[in-house]
């Protein structure tokens, strides 16, 4: 009986892999230590707890190599690309794209094996940063000297999709799907990872029912490969399909794909890593549409607390996490409890923290704003107070868009703080709201049945940045929602003028 297998890097072995583990190991930093045994298999789980510890022996092995024999070594330039393929799993792509800084304009001088290899590790972290118009140029130079392939058409094609030029991108997932099905047969190579991406392509051109059955391929063809076992790729493809069930309003299947991706990314990438935050936000959407108040909240919560920790973090993402989380103790509700907002205080405070090294523009004011109202409806009257006052001189002098009515919310907010700071006016921190203003309650409208029902809209994953990106960098955009807010002086004399033209009082001591 001969038994086929993969080729496996390195020299072939008569023991076990549990024999073999309980050999004398050499270690990372010996002179005749092979990286490639650090290398994952493929056949093997996921596991982030392995991928951060042979981050630490690379890391270590390059810097002594770097120290002994210089950066143009061929043996230091092999660790460093061991290093690479270990740190970009973990999406480490401020320290990667440190590293490339000094990495590519060696390679390149070099006009070897190397260059290439180099090339295509900054498109990588480029297009993982989101700046896709940096990495499309570098596929394209890949593309002149290599010729094209499966995976470099594809990752042009995911390049152009995330630009919004969906006829480039569906012209080059099917050449990949060509040389898949040229090269590897019908079911093989990353057949699930093209079907993905024509799967998005229709998706954004608004044919959700044809751009699931697609996605849901993909999805089958990454569970087959895993086997049973947790894998991130099989993640990735449940949630496009969840975010399309979403779409379509079949919203308890959508959360059943989002719940399976988000302990897989857990387990396979790390509770911390960028794809985990995706996945809660997801969830957390999903969730408060169902009207499913406090496992919403919760992912929501730690959304936006891990969306803050990212390298490639994103301001709309955030402001998106802040206003929904923000919806769900404001909306539809017989009680707020004001207590509950300082659950957020540490993440937004870190987020202010991370602004504050930005441009200060219309962009960062509403950020402020978002962040003063939340800790006024907190109680922080004080931080509050500083906060707007950062935002209304930035919101004055913004061009892009009309700023008068946010720069008038602010000032009254500043008010209504004040009037708290100076014991004016008595602010319960839990109350129940009138009979009048609940609304929206047991409307029977979020129960995800049929094919109509509540649409969320897209924000894009790693996949689907493009979107995101591009709205970030347009101006101030326009994220307030008609959340409740506590009554200013201004409210107060409206109500008593509408009042006083009106019949609705018999009396003048009724009207008081």
């Amino acid at each position: 009986v001969v038994s086929l297998c993969k080729k496996k890097a390195g020299p072939w072995r008569s023991l076990t892999k549990e024999e073999d583990a309980q050999l004398p190991q050499k270690d990372v930093l010996d002179d005749d230590f092979d990286v490639l045994k650090l290398e994952h298999d493929d056949d093997d789980p996921e596991r982030v707890e392995e991928q951060e510890e042979n981050e630490r022996k690379l890391e270590a092995r390059y810097k002594k190599l770097k120290d002994e024999k210089g950066l143009d070594s061929e043996e230091t330039l092999n660790t460093f690309f061991a290093l690479f393929d270990n740190c970009i799993q973990l999406y480490r792509l401020n320290k990667l794209s440190d590293y490339l800084e000094e990495v590519v304009p060696v390679c390149r001088k070099r006009n070897d094996k190397f260059t290439m290899k180099a090339i295509q590790a900054l498109s990588f972290v480029r297009w993982k940063q989101s700046r896709f118009r940096e990495a499309l140029p570098l596929f394209h130079e890949m593309e002149a000297t290599l010729g094209k392939s499966a995976a470099l058409c594809e990752n042009i094609a995911h390049t152009y999709n995330s630009l919004g030029d969906y006829e480039k991108a569906e012209d080059y997932f099917r050449q990949a799907l060509r040389f898949i099905e040229q090269e590897a047969g019908f079911n093989k190579g990353n057949r699930g990872g093209v079907l993905l991406g024509l799967g998005i392509v229709r998706d954004r051109l608004g044919k959700h029912k044809e751009a699931l059955p697609v996605c849901l391929k993909a999805y089958e063809f990454y569970k087959e490969r895993a086997n049973g076992a947790p894998a991130s790729l099989q993640a990735k493809a449940g949630i496009s399909c969840a975010k399309l069930h979403c779409k379509l309003g079949n919203l308890p299947k959508a959360e059943t794909f989002i719940r399976e991706a988000v302990h897989m990314y857990e387990v396979t990438c790390g509770e911390t890593s960028p794809l985990t935050a995706s996945a809660y936000h997801e969830l957390g959407k999903c969730l408060w549409a169902q009207r499913k108040r406090e496992d919403a909240q919760k992912a929501l919560k730690r959304a936006y607390e891990l969306e803050a920790m990212k390298d490639a973090w994103d301001l709309v993402t955030i402001l998106e996490i802040h206003n929904i989380l923000m919806d769900t103790h404001l909306k539809e509700t017989v009680n707020i409890d004001r207590s509950k907002f300082a659950d957020y205080f540490k993440t937004s405070d870190f987020v202010v923290s991370r602004v504050r090294t930005l441009t200060q523009d219309g962009n960062a004011a509403v950020y402020y704003k978002a962040a003063a109202e939340l800790k006024s409806w907190g109680g922080k009257y004080r931080e509050a107070k500083a906060l707007f006052e950062e935002a209304i001189p930035l919101l004055a002098v913004e061009k892009s868009t009309d700023c008068s009515s946010l720069i008038g919310s602010c000032k009254d907010m500043m008010s209504f703080c004040d009037r708290n700071l100076e014991g004016k006016q008595d602010s319960p921190m839990n109350f129940e709201l009138p009979e009048s203003e609940k609304v929206g309650l047991n409307t029977g409208v979020h129960d995800g049945q049929g094919e109509e029902g509540p649409i969320i809209e897209e924000l894009g994953d790693e996949c689907e940045a493009a979107a995101t990106s591009a709205s970030s960098s347009q101006g101030v955009r326009q994220l307030q929602t008609d959340m409740l807010r506590p009554l200013v002086e201004g409210d107060a004399d409206q109500a008593s003028k509408f009042c006083s033209d009106s019949f609705l009082f018999d009396s003048v001591e009724d009207l008081k």
